[in-house]
């Protein structure tokens, strides 16, 4: 047993290690029951799924292009594979660390850090959002806009962005969601290389609250129970 696994315990913490989670059921209180593949089963309130990302490189292995220890397509500096004439970027590539000089996967989730840490791209957060006057622009599809959307939100498609930037005001501040951030991100870059001043809300729609949203599906709210003491155990699977 580790030194970090005895300290976990020693304050209550229920180790599962190597387990694997086969289900989630919801029991009667409101509370969730994980199933476990050795039969066991933990019950909580809250499930956080921490399972990482795992690249997709059937298309570069077919290619003949390096692949390295984590997985992911070898690349340079410049994001060039081993093939001279192609390039990869995103979740599926393996690139050297700057600081440890150590070949390291980087999922999405930090190269957007990285961006916004460079200035590259800007975020705006719900809580700032009340009575802004700003453009909001809805990056989804337009059947995921028809089941929900914030008001005022103006839809169009990232596919279609690049052909319909003159419907983009250019005299005031832009908002772009999607439903967690990702493709209202990728709008973002695209419309920064045509001059808007446009931030990304952080987390998309799924988080947002209920005073912006003039049409919600009743399924998508899950109703709310009495909120109990917290239990002096947490359970962790890995």
């Amino acid at each position: 047993m580790s030194p970090i696994h005895a300290e976990l315990r020693k304050h209550g913490v229920s180790l599962h290690l190597n387990e694997t989670v086969t289900a989630f059921e919801r029991n009667t209180d409101g509370s969730l029951a994980v199933k476990l593949k050795s039969g066991a089963a933990a019950h909580a309130d809250l499930v956080i799924l921490s399972v990482g990302v795992r690249p997709e490189i059937k298309l570069a292995q077919e290619a003949g292009l390096e692949v390295g220890a984590s997985g992911g397509i070898r690349v340079d500096e410049h994001m060039r594979t081993s093939d001279a004439k192609i390039w990869a970027v995103g979740d599926a590539v393996e690139a050297k660390d700057v600081v440890t000089g150590r070949w390291t996967s980087i999922p999405l989730a930090g190269m957007i850090a990285a961006n916004i840490l460079r200035g590259d791209a800007q975020i705006a957060h719900w809580e700032n959002l009340e009575n802004r006057d700003a453009f909001i622009l809805d990056a989804r599809t337009p059947e995921e806009f028809q089941r929900g959307h914030l008001a005022n939100a103006v839809n169009l498609p990232l596919d279609d962005l690049r052909d319909r930037t003159d419907e983009v005001p250019k005299n005031r501040e832009v908002l772009t969601y999607c439903y967690v951030g990702q493709r209202s991100y990728y709008a973002a870059r695209a419309l920064i290389q045509y001059g808007y001043d446009i931030k990304n809300i952080s987390g998309g729609f799924k988080p947002s609250p209920c005073w912006m949203c003039p049409r919600t599906s009743a399924a998508s709210r899950i109703p709310a129970r009495p909120i109990e003491a917290p239990s002096p155990a947490a359970v962790v699977a890995v």
